[in-house]
C-alpha cells in the first residue's frame, strides 16, 4: 500500500512524535512553594552586622530560583548594605546578594538566583541570610529562636509545623507537573500516535457510501433545522441563563481577540479574575464560535453556532438511522425527535451553551462507530475520533465520559455478537485519535492545575432528590419551576428535562419491541445513560472515585447524548407500526407531522421572549480604564446583566465555573473596581504597566499564575490572589507563556490536517 493512501495515519503519527519531542525539551515552569506567612502578631529578629539566620526546609520541587523573606517595614536600613542569601542542599549551594535599599516598602525582600541548585524533590535544604551591611535588619519570624554562643541564630526544622521564619521559595519544575508525569505523558503521546497509525494503516479505503438521495436529504435537513433554530435564538435583548452563558460569550470574545492579534488563545482577562482559555476544559476556544466571533459579537456568534450545531446533529441522526437500515420516513422522524426534544433547547434557555458540541457530534460518532465496525474503513475511524475531539473542544466535559461509556458498551455488544476483536481495535483507534486531540487542552491544564479544583464540593454537584421519568419526558417546562435537589445550587427543572411529548414517548416505547440488528446496542446505550442521569449511581459510587466525581457531577447534561438514541427508538416504533398497517406512507406522514407540531410548540414555548425575560438594550457606560464589575444572573432593575457589562468592556471576576478557584479579590467587589491603581493596558496574553515614576510595588488584580513571566522583573503572588510586580521601571510588560505551547500547536495542526484531508478524500471519491 502506498504511503499516499495512509496520509491520515502518517500525519497523526508525525504530529504525536513531534509533540512528544517538544514536550521533552519544553522549558521549565516557575512555581511558588508553600507560603509560610508572617503571623498577625508579628515578631522580628534583629540581625546585627555579620550575624546570620538559617532556616531548614524540604524541597517541594527540584531547583529553587527565588526566595522571599519579610522584614520590619518600620525599621528598614537607610544605607545600601548587602544582605546575602545562600541555599544549600547536599553540600551544593547557590547564593545571591540583595541591597538593603531594594527591600520593598512593606518589608518584602526578594532574591532571584541565576545559578541552579542540583538537588531532588524531597531533599532537605537550608537557606541562610547574612547581614553584610552596617545597620541591623529585623527579620520576621514565627517561632522563638535558639541563640548560640558563636552568635549564629539558627532555627531548627520542624516537619510537623509551619516553618519558623516568614518565607517562601520559588522552584523550577517540568511543564506537566513532575518529571514522572511528564515522561508518562510523552509515552502516552507516542503510544496514541502509534496506535492510530497501526489501526488507520491497516484499515481499508472507503468503498461504501450513502446513496445520493440520502446525502441530499441530510444536507436539506441540516439547512432546514439550522434555519428553524436561527430566528428563535438570534433575538437581541433576551435575558438568558446563569453565568455559564456569559462565560461562554467571554471565551469567544477573548479567543477571537487573540486570533485577530495573531496569538495562540491561552489566557482570558475577562472571567474569574483571569482564566485559561485552551487550558480550561470547559472553554469553547477550539470551536467554530471563535471563527464566527471574528466577524460578529460573541453573543451572536454563540447563537449562530448553536443553530448550526442543531443542523449538524440533524444530518448526523438521519445518516445514522439510514446506516441502521431504517426507512427514510423513520429516519426523518428520528431527526425530528432528536433535534426538537427539550434536552437541547432547555439547556440553551438556561445558559448552558457548551452542550452544542455534544448535540452536533454525538450522532456522527455513533455513525462512525457503526460504519467502521462494518467495514473497518479508515475514513470512519478518523471521523469517529474527530467527533469525540469536537465534543471535548466545544467545552462540555460532563458529556464526554458518558458518551465514551456508551461507545465501549456498543463495541462490547458488537464484539460479543460477532465473536470478533475488530470492533475493539477500531474503537481503540478512535480513542487514540481522541487522546491526541484532547491533549491540546490537557497539556496547558496540567501546567496550571490550580486554576481548576479537583475537589468536588456538594455545591458543585447537581443531583435531584427525586426523579420522576414521566415529568422528565412528558412535562412542558415552566421557567419558574425548580427541581428538588440533593446537592448543588437551585436549578430550574429544565436543566433535568428532556421533553419528548406524548406521541414521541409512545413511539420510543414501541421501538423497544422492534426487532432489528442494532436493537440491543441502542437499548444498552440508553440504559447506561439513564442510569447515570438518574443520579443514584453517582451519589452512592461515582462521587467517591476521582476523576469520575468531577467529570460526572452534572448527570442532567447527559440528556443531550440521550436525544439521538431516543430518536432511533422512535424510528423503530414507527417501523413497528408501518409493518402492521396497510397505508404505511400516510401513517408515517401523519405521525411525523404530529410529532413536529407537539415538539415544535414546546420549543416555541421555551424560547418565548416573555418566558425567558427581556433585558434592556441600553449598555452601561464603558470604563475609562480596565475595570472589574459585579454581575447578576437574574433580571433585576438595579443591576446589569453580565453580558451587558461584557459588551461595555468590563471584566467579570465573579463569572466563574463551580471549580475555577476564584482569587480572593473577586469576592470583595460589590460594584466596580479598577484592575490596578497604576495605568495599565490589557491585550491578549499580555499586561503592560505604565506607572508613575518612583511608584512601587505595582499590584494588579489579575489572577496570579506562574505562567505570567517577564524578562525584566520578578512577579510574586499578592495577598489577595492577584499579581505583584517588584520593579522600579515605569513601563513593564508581562506575558502569559505556556511551556508546552509548541506541542499543543503541533497536535492542533495535525488534527486539522487529518480532518481536512479525510473530508477532502471523501468528497473526491463521491465525485468520481
Amino acid at each position: 500500500m502506498q504511503i499516499t493512501r495512509r496520509y491520515e495515519a502518517w500525519v497523526l503519527l508525525t504530529g504525536a512524535v513531534v509533540a512528544a519531542l517538544l514536550l521533552v525539551i519544553a522549558p521549565l515552569v516557575p512555581q511558588w512553594g508553600e507560603l509560610h506567612p508572617p503571623h498577625d502578631d508579628e515578631k522580628f529578629l534583629r540581625l546585627r552586622t555579620g550575624e546570620a539566620v538559617s532556616q531548614s526546609f524540604v524541597l517541594e520541587h527540584g531547583s529553587p530560583d527565588a526566595v522571599l523573606l519579610w522584614f520590619d517595614p518600620a525599621r528598614l536600613p537607610q544605607s545600601d548594605g548587602d544582605l546575602s542569601l545562600a541555599v544549600v542542599s547536599n553540600d551544593r549551594g547557590i547564593a545571591k546578594e540583595l541591597s538593603a535599599g531594594d527591600i520593598q516598602a512593606d518589608g518584602l525582600g526578594a532574591w532571584q538566583f541565576t545559578d541552579k541548585l542540583r538537588s531532588r524533590t524531597g531533599r532537605v535544604a537550608q537557606l541562610t541570610l547574612t547581614n553584610q551591611g552596617s545597620e541591623p535588619v529585623y527579620v520576621n519570624y514565627q517561632i522563638d529562636s535558639s541563640i548560640y554562643a558563636d552568635g549564629e541564630l539558627t532555627y531548627h526544622p520542624n516537619t510537623r509545623k509551619v516553618g519558623d521564619l516568614a518565607w517562601r521559595v520559588r522552584y523550577q519544575r517540568p511543564a506537566v507537573g513532575s518529571i514522572g508525569l511528564q515522561l508518562l505523558y510523552v509515552v502516552g503521546l507516542l503510544a496514541a500516535g502509534l496506535i492510530s497509525f497501526v489501526v488507520l494503516a491497516r484499515a481499508r479505503e472507503a468503498t461504501s457510501f450513502f446513496a445520493k438521495r440520502d446525502r441530499l436529504i441530510a444536507a436539506a435537513l441540516l439547512l432546514v433545522v439550522t434555519l428553524a433554530y436561527g430566528p428563535l435564538l438570534i433575538r437581541p435583548g433576551i435575558w438568558i441563563g446563569p453565568s455559564d452563558f456569559t462565560k461562554d460569550v467571554s471565551y469567544i470574545e477573548s479567543s477571537s481577540a487573540a486570533v485577530q492579534a495573531g496569538q495562540w488563545p491561552a489566557w482570558s482577562h475577562v472571567t474569574c479574575g483571569g482564566m485559561g482559555l485552551v487550558g480550561n476544559p470547559e472553554n469553547n476556544t477550539l470551536s467554530l464560535t471563535t471563527l464566527v466571533g471574528l466577524v460578529t459579537s460573541g453573543e451572536l456568534a454563540l447563537f449562530l453556532v448553536l443553530a448550526l450545531e442543531a443542523g449538524i446533529a440533524a444530518a448526523g441522526v438521519y445518516l445514522l438511522a439510514r446506516a441502521l437500515k431504517f426507512s427514510t420516513s423513520a429516519s426523518i422522524l428520528a431527526v425530528v425527535v432528536a433535534t426538537l426534544s427539550g434536552s437541547f433547547i432547555y439547556k440553551i434557555a438556561l445558559g448552558f451553551g457548551m452542550i452544542g458540541g455534544a448535540m452536533a457530534f454525538t450522532p456522527w460518532v455513533l455513525l462512525a462507530l457503526v460504519r467502521a465496525f462494518e467495514g473497518s474503513e479508515r475514513r470512519w475511524i478518523t471521523i469517529g475520533g474527530l467527533g469525540l475531539i469536537g465534543i471535548f473542544w466545544r467545552g462540555d466535559v460532563h458529556v464526554i465520559l458518558g458518551l465514551l461509556l456508551v461507545l465501549i458498551a456498543w463495541a462490547a455488544v458488537t464484539a460479543w455478537r460477532g465473536r470478533k476483536w475488530r470492533p475493539v481495535l477500531v474503537l481503540l483507534g478512535m480513542l487514540a485519535i481522541f487522546f491526541l486531540g484532547a491533549s491540546v487542552k490537557a497539556l496547558p491544564y496540567l501546567e496550571q492545575p490550580n486554576l481548576i479544583s479537583s475537589e468536588v464540593t456538594p455545591s458543585a454537584v447537581l443531583v435531584t432528590a427525586t426523579r420522576t421519568w414521566d415529568d422528565m419526558f412528558l412535562q412542558q417546562v415552566d421557567p419558574l419551576a425548580s427541581a428538588t435537589i440533593t446537592h448543588g445550587y437551585k436549578e430550574p427543572f429544565g436543566y433535568q428535562g428532556a421533553y419528548l411529548g406524548f406521541a414521541a414517548t409512545v413511539l420510543v416505547l414501541l421501538g423497544l419491541f422492534y426487532r432489528h440488528r442494532y436493537r440491543w446496542h441502542i437499548i444498552v446505550a440508553v440504559a447506561i445513560l439513564l442510569l447515570l442521569i438518574e443520579g443514584s449511581l453517582y451519589e452512592v459510587v461515582l462521587r467517591h472515585i476521582p476523576p469520575l466525581d468531577a467529570l460526572l457531577r452534572m448527570p442532567g447534561r447527559l440528556t443531550i447524548a440521550l436525544a439521538p438514541l431516543a430518536g432511533l427508538l422512535a424510528a423503530g416504533g414507527l417501523e413497528w407500526l408501518r409493518h402492521r398497517v396497510s397505508k404505511a406512507m400516510v401513517l408515517s406522514a401523519a405521525i411525523i407531522l404530529l410529532v413536529i407540531i407537539e415538539l415544535g410548540l414546546g420549543v416555541l414555548f421555551v424560547t418565548d421572549a416573555a418566558g425567558l425575560g427581556r433585558r434592556t438594550d441600553v449598555l452601561p457606560e464603558a470604563p475609562a480604564a480596565p475595570a472589574l464589575a459585579a454581575h447578576v444572573n437574574e433580571p433585576m432593575n438595579d443591576r446589569w446583566h453580565a453580558s451587558q457589562l461584557l459588551a461595555s468592556g468590563y471584566l467579570l471576576p465573579q463569572v466563574c465555573g463551580d471549580q475555577n478557584n476564584p482569587p480572593l479579590f473577586t469576592t470583595a467587589i460589590e460594584d466596580t473596581a479598577l484592575v490596578s491603581e497604576q495605568p495599565i493596558s490589557l491585550t491578549p496574553g499580555e499586561i503592560t504597566f505604565a506607572a508613575a515614576e518612583g511608584t512601587r510595588p505595582q499590584v494588579v488584580d489579575e489572577r496570579f499564575v506562574s505562567a505570567w513571566q517577564s524578562n525584566e522583573v520578578l512577579i510574586v503572588p499578592a495577598d489577595n490572589g492577584g499579581m505583584r510586580v517588584l520593579t522600579d521601571e515605569r513601563t513593564v510588560r508581562l506575558r502569559y507563556h505556556s511551556a508546552s505551547v509548541r506541542a499543543q500547536q503541533i497536535l492542533f495542526i495535525s488534527i486539522l490536517i487529518a480532518g481536512i484531508m479525510s473530508i477532502k478524500n471523501s468528497f473526491a471519491k463521491l465525485s468520481r
